[in-house]
C-alpha cells in the first residue's frame, strides 16, 4: 500500500490535470474492461510466455521517475501499430524499457526487420530474453530477428525507420533527457507513446503529433542526417 498509493495519486493528478473529470473517468473504465478481458488475462498462456504482473521501480532499485513495469495491453498494442502508415517489412521496431517483453511479442507478429528491447534492469531483460526465445518458435513469429539489450535508454540511437514504442517507461526528467536525446537522433522514426504522461515534452519542432487518443500519442520525426560534402 505504501509503495503503490503515491504512484495511483500520481497518476489521477495527472489524469485530471490532461483530461478533466470525465475523460479521467473514462480512462478508469477502459483500465478495468482491459484488465477483465479474456484476451489479456490469457495473454501468457495463448503465447507461452510469462508476462503478466507488475514489477515496481523500487524493487528494481530504479530512480523515483521510473515507473516499473506494466503490461502492453494487447489489444490496443495492434490497434497501434497497425494505424501506422508504413510497410512493417521496411521499419525496424524498439521498445524501450521493455520490461518483460509483452511489445516485444506482439511486435513479433508483424514483418519488422528487426524486433529490439531496451531495458534497464538485468532481471527484467533476462526475463524479455527468455520470453522472445520461448516465442521464437511460434508459427506467429514473424519478425526478422529479435533481440534484447540491457542498456539505459540514452545510450541508444534508434536505427534509421524505427519505431519507438514507450508504456510511459519513465517521467519527469528522466522522460525530458530521453525526448531530448531522440529529438538530436538523425533518424525517420514514429514514436507510438502508450499511457502518454509527459507526451507534452514531445511538443516540439523536431516532432509531429499525428493522432492522440485518451491514452496515447503518436508522432513522426523526419531528423535526417546532414548531407555530406561533396
Amino acid at each position: 500500500m505504501f509503495v503503490r498509493l503515491p504512484y495511483h495519486l500520481q497518476r489521477f493528478s495527472y489524469s485530471l490535470d490532461e483530461y478533466g473529470l470525465a475523460r479521467t473517468g473514462l480512462r478508469a473504465f477502459f483500465h478495468i474492461v482491459r484488465r477483465v478481458s479474456p484476451v489479456e488475462r490469457h495473454f501468457d498462456q495463448d503465447y507461452g510466455v510469462s508476462t503478466e504482473g507488475r514489477v515496481w521501480a523500487r524493487e528494481l532499485g530504479f530512480d523515483p521517475d521510473s515507473s516499473g513495469y506494466l503490461p502492453t495491453p494487447v489489444h490496443a498494442f495492434i490497434r497501434l501499430i497497425r494505424s501506422l502508415p508504413i510497410n512493417c517489412s521496411e521499419w525496424n521496431f524498439v521498445d524501450i524499457g521493455c520490461g518483460c517483453g509483452r511489445a516485444l511479442v506482439l511486435a513479433a507478429t508483424f514483418p519488422f526487420r528487426s524486433v529490439t528491447g531496451v531495458e534497464l534492469s538485468e532481471l527484467l531483460a533476462t526475463r524479455a530474453r527468455e520470453n522472445i526465445e520461448a516465442f521464437r518458435k511460434d508459427p506467429r513469429c514473424v519478425a526478422s530477428s529479435m533481440e534484447v539489450l540491457q542498456a539505459d535508454a540514452l545510450s541508444y540511437t534508434p536505427l534509421p525507420k524505427s519505431v519507438v514504442y514507450m508504456n510511459s517507461p519513465f517521467y519527469g526528467r528522466l522522460m525530458e533527457g530521453f525526448a531530448g536525446h531522440l529529438a538530436t537522433c538523425p533518424v525517420e522514426m514514429y514514436v507510438v507513446y502508450w499511457n502518454h504522461r509527459c507526451r507534452r515534452l514531445f511538443l516540439r519542432r523536431e516532432f509531429e503529433q499525428i493522432a492522440r487518443g485518451t491514452e496515447y500519442s503518436i508522432l513522426h520525426s523526419t531528423q535526417l542526417p546532414p548531407a555530406r560534402a561533396a
